[in-house]
């Protein structure tokens, strides 16, 4: 969610910011430059990465048939954190609080580093937080999801403690469907992220997600739950597609995040441009968001939810009327979207899509040095306007006026300088894998992508294709059953030498087992790197399971989350193939869910029998000892073994 600044705050109305947002625009960047020149030349021993989890608290009724979410975030968030606040970076867990009151995002308390036997342990990493978080609850109807979009999030009598949604009552998101009042307390970011994105926009937030056309759908499908009283709502909704109105529908959605912290500010760039390649392959492989409001969808994760329900451009950013004045932009995109430029300087030749940005915005960067390719990126950022502003920070000399502008910008991958008087380094944050139900696939979801990285670093391969390519293969990732479906553009000549990305449309299944003498796989190029290392045998057993349970999903072999959860509804004795998840549907998925997730059913349907970690709580003693850089495989074993992933033939 972005910068939370602790202490006592006094938000700005929009109105307010109206009158200082230009001065933040350029005072931001001018921030960026004098903190970039200051530690662009600084140092890291060792690449470090983490994992974060949005996870979902649920409330499961077993005599009304009812699993509700449970907003009592601001009950337990205090608690979580004190172990954190007592022993800064000296915990095994880290708590910080979400958009809403039903959910609670949680991290490893300290970074993982190059040590290979660290992916050992990621999953009990996992179940620490997930049995910490349960520690909490007082009551057994209560439970944990990591779901990434809860069915019924827009349905009424959704929420424990109950609670009524009026539409006169909702002054920040004006919605008919979700009350403000699950809007996270803890802190008053999130209620003014959403006031004024509604006050901005000029009018409520909406999205119309495209419903799922069974037998007994009707045609045209026309949302029943528009209110024949709101006319904002009715003027926008459309046929075929169910109605979205509120910001919360978007934030209220979770995902699994992976941040690396890189050696130094080249390599962040690198490894920024590489995870825009990958973002949409992880989001189509850990699809698991086949509905929301009661309804299947054609789609089947949340990134267009969410990017249609943190779209606040106003008409003439949307191009629907003239630029009000020199200082606006037609912008393509709402600020929650994909990737728009690589970042390094060799991948310029792939930025084939136009990037936004302000002609004098440009020259300040360029003018305090800083190179074309990431002046292009910062300036962009400052095409949106901030959004929460507090009176107290208008002063601020360090970054706080660059983090209003980049914690907003919520891209596919986001680029994050390190923080001021810190010893945290440049952060690349890989956004669009969805959650999954149990820490074995989530923590194989981090493994992969993790390992997939360290491959291209130590062998200096270069995923980058035409970034038009990445945004086709975003659009296409969201889809229904896109793993099976779609073919996705991917670059089957990898090594650095090469000068010109040959891709082609790949399966899934291609993309990640390989294609014939075309193209090795990743999961070949992975192995070929794992060969190589030192590994101990419990962290060789597990990563074994974690790149099984991967390659199994993209063959078919086993479903997404998304699919699995698409046929349990469609299989349910209740469901009328009319798209319509009931009240009852619901509470069998969420129970079903709750029991996958805590190991009492097993689902041969998302992973087999055999598919078990051997994952542990610390790294063993007779372990620690190993070389932290495991990438340093020697130049000459490099240049002899690996062409046969730098070369399609």
């Amino acid at each position: 969610m972005g910068v939370l600044t602790e202490g006592e705050l006094t938000p700005l109305t929009f109105e307010e910011i109206q009158q200082y947002k230009e001065f933040l625009k350029t005072h931001g960047i001018q921030q960026f430059c004098r903190h970039y020149n200051k530690i662009k030349d600084k140092n890291y021993e060792t690449l470090k990465w983490g994992d974060e989890i949005e996870m979902m608290m649920i409330r499961l009724d077993d005599e009304k048939k009812t699993a509700p979410l449970n907003c009592k975030a601001v009950e337990i968030l205090g608690p979580l954190m004190e172990a954190e606040r007592q022993n800064p970076g000296d915990t095994d867990t880290a708590w910080r609080p979400e958009f809403t009151e039903f959910m609670i995002e949680s991290s490893p308390g300290r970074p993982y580093g190059g040590n290979i036997d660290h992916f050992n342990t990621v999953e009990a990493n996992m179940k620490i937080r997930r049995d910490e978080l349960m520690s909490y609850f007082t009551d057994d109807k209560e439970q944990i999801l990591s779901l990434s979009t809860y069915p019924r999030i827009g349905c009424q009598n959704v929420f424990h403690p109950p609670v009524k949604c009026k539409m006169e009552n909702n002054t920040a998101t004006r919605s008919y469907s979700v009350p403000d009042s699950v809007i996270n307390k803890s802190h008053l970011r999130h209620r003014n992220l959403a006031t004024q994105m509604t006050k901005r926009k000029g009018r409520k937030i909406f999205h119309n997600a495209p419903i799922f056309r069974d037998t007994n759908t009707p045609n045209p499908f026309i949302d029943p739950d528009v209110p024949k009283d709101s006319p904002e709502d009715m003027e926008v909704m459309k046929p075929n597609h169910v109605h979205l109105d509120c910001v919360t529908t978007g934030l209220g959605c979770g995902c699994l995040q992976t941040t690396f912290q890189a050696c130094n500010v080249e390599e962040a760039r690198t490894l920024y441009d590489q995870q825009t390649v990958l973002a949409p392959i992880v989001m189509a492989l850990s699809a698991s968001s086949p509905c929301i409001k009661g309804y299947l969808l054609e789609t089947d994760t949340r990134w267009e939810n969410i990017a249609g329900l943190c779209d606040e451009r106003t008409p003439d950013e949307l191009g629907l009327e003239p630029l009000k004045d020199k200082t606006r932009r037609r912008l393509y995109k709402s600020r929650y979207g994909s990737v728009d430029m690589y970042l390094s300087e060799e991948n310029d030749k792939y930025n084939d899509i136009d990037v936004i940005y302000r002609d004098e915005h440009l020259q300040i960067l360029l003018d305090e040095g800083i190179d074309n390719q990431l002046a292009r990126h910062i300036a962009h950022l400052f095409t949106r306007d901030p959004l929460a502003v507090y009176k107290e920070m208008l002063s601020d000399e360090e970054m706080d006026h660059f983090e209003l502008f980049n914690s907003t910008n919520y891209q596919s991958v986001r680029f994050k300088p390190p923080p001021p008087a810190t010893n945290i380094g440049w952060r690349v944050e890989m956004r669009p894998i969805e959650s999954q139900l149990t820490d074995f696939e989530n923590a194989a979801f981090v493994s992969f992508v993790v390992l997939l990285t360290r491959v291209c670093l130590s062998y200096e391969l270069n995923l980058a294709i035409p970034m038009s390519k990445v945004e086709k293969n975003m659009e296409r990732a969201s889809k229904r059953n896109a793993l099976q479906e779609e073919k996705f553009f991917f670059r089957i000549n990898l090594g650095p030498e090469e000068t010109e990305a040959e891709c082609k449309e790949m399966t899934m299944n291609e993309i990640i087992n390989g294609k014939d003498d075309d193209f090795p796989g990743l999961l070949d190029i992975i192995q070929f790197y794992l060969d190589h290392l030192d590994i101990d045998a419990d962290t060789k057993c597990t990563i074994s399971q974690y790149l099984k349970l991967i390659s199994a999903r993209a063959s078919g072999e086993l479903l997404t989350t998304a699919s699995w959860m698409r046929k349990f509804i469609r299989s349910h004795p209740k469901y009328k193939f009319d798209s319509v998840v009931s009240e009852e549907i619901n509470y069998d998925l969420m129970k079903m869910c709750t029991e996958i997730t805590n190991g009492k059913v097993h689902c041969p349907d998302l992973f087999t029998a055999d598919q078990m970690s051997k994952s542990c709580r610390y790294v063993p003693e007779k372990n620690t000892k190993m070389l932290e850089e495991v990438e340093k495989i020697t130049k000459s074993l490099t240049e002899r073994n690996t062409s046969f992933f730098f070369n399609s033939k």
